[in-house]
């Protein structure tokens, strides 16, 4: 099992099974998966690592076709573990099973921002728990469960306060409701809807590959590493302004991500076996800029790059448009929702 912060008992027997199944196909660490590169076969690892995630989403969205109690989908994980690629991977499997579906995230549920809590600096702490307008929140699932038409709220952050455009949403028998945030999975936050009725769903991105080392791949760096990318291609933003924020994203996490993974009815790995090799020649050029830095940045760039260095590159043209990856490196057939 991995050391380091991702770890949890709850994501144990996934990461286990992923081990596994890395087994059965003769890629577990770094230089059986450049052997596959340099001899022109990492396709069919690229092809079934695919297919896994596929099933895993498709067995969710039978789970629900098959208890039709379950109203409410909450799903949560921590940074750039690809929530938003599983939510619309999943949303076309219920569909499969002729199961409409609804999103609604919880950014649109903050207090109002005179009654937002502060941090000991006064800046205005949007983690906590206690940010989030839980009284309207749960009333508003209960009446979706109930199958009652909702007028749902939009944040406004440069107000900030709630505002309502007239959008609604209805349950029915055959649609449920897809709740995505920091707390989806925190039981105060939906503690007036019935176990029943909700299924949880924490998102955790585990690669299985051993390093050259005998270590296993870090998972907050492979996290990293996609928040840098993806920070990149859709903020226009340099690791540097990445780096900056990540301790505190790390500290958020353990504070109230991870806690909160105990509560989880499935666990989804979203990482994929060769992931590193794609994503090495969009990041190496980002990393570059700061290795001589004497500061956490610089350092954190040079351990990353020093990892990278014993990757093979895999070319972006080869990853299917659907896949977790595209949500970081672009072209993903879901861009209008991401």
């Amino acid at each position: 099992m991995i050391k380091g912060f991702d770890y949890s008992p709850v994501v144990e027997d996934i990461f286990q099974e992923q081990e596994i199944w890395a087994q059965r196909i003769k890629c577990t660490n770094i230089q059986e998966l450049n052997e596959a590169v340099k001899k022109g076969y990492a396709s069919g690892y690229i092809l079934i690592s695919e297919a896994l995630q596929e099933r895993k989403i498709a067995s969710i969205a039978d789970r629900v076709a098959q208890h039709p109690d379950i109203k409410i989908i909450l799903i949560a994980g921590p940074s750039s573990s690809g929530k938003t690629s599983f939510t619309q991977r999943l949303r076309v499997q219920l569909g499969v099973d002729a199961i409409g579906s609804e999103f609604l995230s919880m950014d649109n549920y903050f207090v109002e921002r005179e009654h937002n809590p502060k941090n000991a600096d006064g800046s205005y702490n949007f983690d906590t728990p206690d940010s989030v307008d839980r009284e309207l929140f749960n009333q508003q699932l209960q009446q979706l469960v109930n199958l009652e038409k909702v007028q749902i709220p939009r944040f406004d952050f440069l107000t900030g306060h709630k505002e309502y455009t007239g959008q609604t949403i209805q349950l029915d028998e055959h649609k449920v409701l897809i709740v995505e945030g920091i707390h989806a999975l925190n039981p105060e936050m939906t503690d007036k809807i019935p176990a029943k009725n909700k299924l949880c769903i924490y998102i955790t991105a585990l690669n299985p590959l051993d390093l050259p080392d005998g270590t296993n791949v870090n998972p907050a760096d492979v996290r990293l590493i996609r928040r840098i990318v993806r920070d990149n291609q859709y903020r226009g933003f340099t690791a540097r302004q990445t780096l900056d924020l990540w301790q505190a994203v790390r500290e958020g996490e353990m504070r109230y991500i991870y806690p909160n993974a105990y509560n989880a009815d499935v666990v989804v790995n979203t990482s994929l076996i060769y992931e590193l090799s794609v994503l090495k020649p969009y990041v190496v050029p980002l990393l570059e800029p700061i290795i001589e830095e004497r500061t956490y940045m610089g350092d954190k760039a040079r351990l990353l790059l020093k990892m990278l260095d014993e990757i093979f590159e895999i070319p972006i043209d080869d990853i299917p448009l659907t896949s977790i990856m595209r949500e970081f490196v672009g072209g993903s057939t879901f861009k209008k929702h991401l």
